[in-house]
């Protein structure tokens, strides 16, 4: 497995420079080909099993459906709509997944064909540090995600009711969804500039250092009324890394990266703040609650998810005779992140 992504990553960095009519049709199937990989995906895949079982047991179809059904598993009535669709025509588990994650890989080239500079370089992004998680594993917020991203176009275009509906929708697939409603107000109501960033970077490591006690205690204690107890007991507080998080200064160094070459981006770059400001809210939630593993990770990971535009506009901006090494450096990065992520289990099968 991750030899076939280091072969796909180096594929995608020697088309680099070919026709767009050709590098979309290799886009469109490598998301063909993970929607696939999806859907056919092992049951040793955490909470696959649990998926399976949700759906072949405890999912009608359209013909015994009530609105007042209740999932079994999970609480969002969405997600579970999607499945009966599938139960109408199926019991076979398999093609649940496949619907499912064809239904994320369409979002997913949707998202890279408008917000990424290099679409293949940014799904090479995409897959290194989100797919296995998301979509392998946390297949609601993954596909929830995928759709926020796709609506932060009406953010840029201002158009208010667009947003919170598309929100309240995807909060039907995976709650979490609702952290993505400040981002309109983030970027219509307030003025972000390298000022704003740096400051609001350096208040976020004030208070995940100094402060952080206060704010577990309050989390822990209202776990239940935020929805979120899960996060807040056993390895999800012992296993987190805090401020030690590498993921925390990957973030920053893109943010900032990305900030300071907002002259030359904000030109070529029709929704770059919204990008910006986006990462720049993801980037405050993992620091603000590095004491909590899931809890900041997943929380923060919807607009990290446009690490597939940042990183490539980053490469973008490179001297055309320096833009080969550029592309090589970052694939090395997305190898060792790859890495990092990947399950020991499959690392080295195919």
């Amino acid at each position: 497995m991750f030899i076939v992504y280091i072969i796909f990553l180096l594929f995608c960095i020697l088309i680099s420079n070919s026709k767009t009519e050709q590098k979309n049709i290799v886009l469109a199937l490598a998301c063909i080909v993970l929607s696939f990989g999806i859907g056919y995906r092992g049951l040793y895949w955490p909470d696959t099993a649990g998926y399976k079982l949700f759906f072949e047991q405890y999912t009608n179809n359209l013909g015994n459906y009530s609105i007042s059904d209740k999932p079994m598993g999970y609480s969002e009535k969405g997600f579970y709509f999607l499945g009966v669709i599938v139960k109408t025509f199926t019991d076979d588990y398999q093609i649940y997944f496949l619907f499912i994650g064809a239904l994320s890989m369409f979002f997913l080239y949707k998202d890279l064909k408008k917000y990424s500079i290099y679409p293949l370089i940014g799904l090479c992004a995409y897959l290194s540090r989100f797919f296995m998680n998301r979509n392998l594993v946390q297949i609601r917020a993954g596909l929830a995600y995928l759709i926020i991203i796709w609506g932060i176009k009406y953010v840029h275009e201002k158009k208010m009711w667009h947003y919170i509906i598309l929100v309240a929708l995807c909060s039907l697939i995976h709650y979490s969804a609702w952290i993505a409603l400040p981002l309109y107000f983030i970027c219509n109501w307030i003025h972000i500039d390298k000022k704003i960033i740096l400051l609001g970077l350096g208040l976020a490591f004030i208070i995940g250092g100094y402060f952080q006690n206060p704010i577990s205690s309050y989390i822990i204690d209202n776990a239940s009324d935020l929805n979120v107890t899960t996060y807040t007991q056993g390895n999800y507080i012992t296993g987190a890394k805090g401020l030690g998080n590498p993921m925390i200064y990957f973030q920053c160094f893109l943010l900032l990266a990305y900030t300071f070459l907002e002259k030359r981006l904000a030109p070529i770059t029709q929704y770059y703040y919204v990008i910006r400001d986006g990462y720049f809210y993801s980037t405050l939630i993992l620091i603000c609650f590095c004491s909590f593993t899931a809890l900041s990770g997943r929380t923060s990971s919807i607009f990290a998810t446009l690490e597939f535009a940042i990183i490539p506009s980053l490469v973008y901006m490179f001297e055309k005779k320096e833009r080969s090494a550029a592309l090589i450096l970052m694939g090395i990065a997305l190898v060792v992140i790859m890495y990092m992520y990947m399950p020991e289990h499959i690392k080295w099968s195919l």
